[in-house]
C-alpha cells in the first residue's frame, strides 16, 4: 500500500519530456523533477528554481507581446532601422534595478494594447554598458524613449511613479497623431 502511494506521488510530479517540435524553443518550461533537498541547501535550491521559473516566465511573456530585447548597441540600432514606419517605445532597464521590475508590467501592458502598431524594445543597460545610455541621454533607470515612425526621438523620460501614468497617454496620443 505504501509502495502504491509512492508510485502515485512520483507520477504526479513527473512532467512529460518536451516534444521534438518544441525542443530548444524559448517557451519550453525547464524540467523541475525530483528536486527534493532539505535544510539550507533546499532553501537555496528552491530559491534558484523559483528565480529560474520567473526568468523563463518573463522571457515567455516578452516573446508573446512582441517586445524585442536589445543587448548591444548594434541590436538597438538594428531594431530602430527595422522599426521604421512605426512608433517606437524603448524601455531602458537592468537586472539589478528594482524600480525597473515594477515598470516591466507597464511595458508588457503597452505592448499588448499596441503591439501591432507600435514597436517595443527592452534595452538591457547592464549588457550594453554605460556608453549606449550616455549616447542616448539616458540618465537613470528605468528610462523610456519614444521615437517617431521616421526615427526621430520625441520623448526621453525617467519612468518615475508620476511619469509611469503619463507614458501610456503619450503613446496613445503619438499613435493617433503619427499613424492616422
Amino acid at each position: 500500500m505504501e509502495a502504491e502511494a509512492r508510485r502515485r506521488r512520483r507520477q504526479r510530479t513527473n512532467h512529460p519530456a518536451p516534444s521534438s517540435s518544441n525542443a530548444g524553443s524559448a517557451t519550453v518550461m525547464p524540467q523541475l523533477d525530483d528536486h527534493r533537498v532539505g535544510g539550507e541547501d533546499g532553501a537555496q535550491a528552491s530559491a534558484s528554481l523559483l528565480q529560474h521559473g520567473l526568468d523563463w516566465a518573463e522571457k515567455l511573456l516578452v516573446s508573446q507581446t512582441r517586445i524585442t530585447s536589445c543587448g548591444t548597441r548594434e541590436d538597438f540600432d538594428g531594431f530602430l532601422r527595422d522599426a521604421r514606419g512605426a512608433v517606437v517605445v524603448a524601455q531602458f532597464t537592468a537586472p539589478w534595478c528594482k524600480a525597473c521590475d515594477a515598470v516591466n508590467a507597464l511595458t508588457v501592458d503597452l505592448a499588448r494594447r499596441h503591439g501591432r502598431d507600435v514597436a517595443f524594445a527592452k534595452v538591457d543597460a547592464g549588457e550594453t554598458g554605460p556608453g549606449l545610455c550616455r549616447d542616448l541621454g539616458v540618465k537613470k533607470l528605468p528610462w523610456f524613449q519614444i521615437y517617431s515612425p521616421e526615427g526621430e526621438l520625441l520623448v526621453s523620460v525617467h519612468a518615475s511613479r508620476r511619469n509611469q501614468k503619463l507614458i501610456p497617454r503619450q503613446v496613445d496620443q503619438l499613435k493617433v497623431l503619427l499613424l492616422a
